[in-house]
């Protein structure tokens, strides 16, 4: 049985989700818009290739953490060479909680990143984190040189305490 029924499908008139199939599995009209923005993005992964998304995704969080790892007061978690990694960094700046720095990056600066403990505290307490959480930087193949720079620079005048 479906948990949501709605839209009758091809007996509209009627107020009662249909018995037969396929009506019966599916309430509404199918979500078409996803459905093709979902296969225009697998056309584009399969374009552009997985490996070559990967390592663009990984060059632009190797950026960040050499700027970052550079930078008096600025904590960097986790490995800091590419090797066995992926795009996202976890950062703080000493004595400063995470999801201040994170609402500044947005507020001041339009940056996105996440502040906080990401639903894991014993991970953060595993790596040191546990008192002042992390902000976490995700990168994406949309994402650029300039806005891996834009934070840096943004995260060094927090550092600084110029902002």
């Amino acid at each position: 049985e479906p948990l949501i029924t709605g839209g009758t499908g091809s007996d509209s008139k009627n107020l009662s989700q249909p018995r037969q199939m396929p009506d019966i599995i599916h309430s509404g009209t199918m979500n078409a818009p996803a459905i093709i923005a979902c296969g225009r993005g697998i056309d584009y992964i399969n374009k552009r290739g997985i490996k070559e998304i990967g390592e663009y995704e990984l060059y632009l969080a190797m950026r960040l953490i050499e700027k970052l790892k550079n930078m008096d007061n600025v904590l960097v978690y986790g490995k800091t060479t590419k090797d066995n990694r992926n795009s996202t960094v976890l950062f703080n700046i000493k004595d400063r909680d995470s999801t201040e720095i994170s609402g500044i990056l947005n507020d001041k600066f339009g940056i996105a990143t996440r502040g906080g403990y990401h639903c894991a505290y014993l991970a953060h307490k595993a790596i040191g984190s546990e008192k002042l959480g992390g902000v976490r930087a995700s990168f994406g193949v949309f994402n650029t040189i300039y806005a891996v720079d834009s934070l840096a620079d943004a995260v060094y005048k927090l550092s600084k305490n110029r902002v």
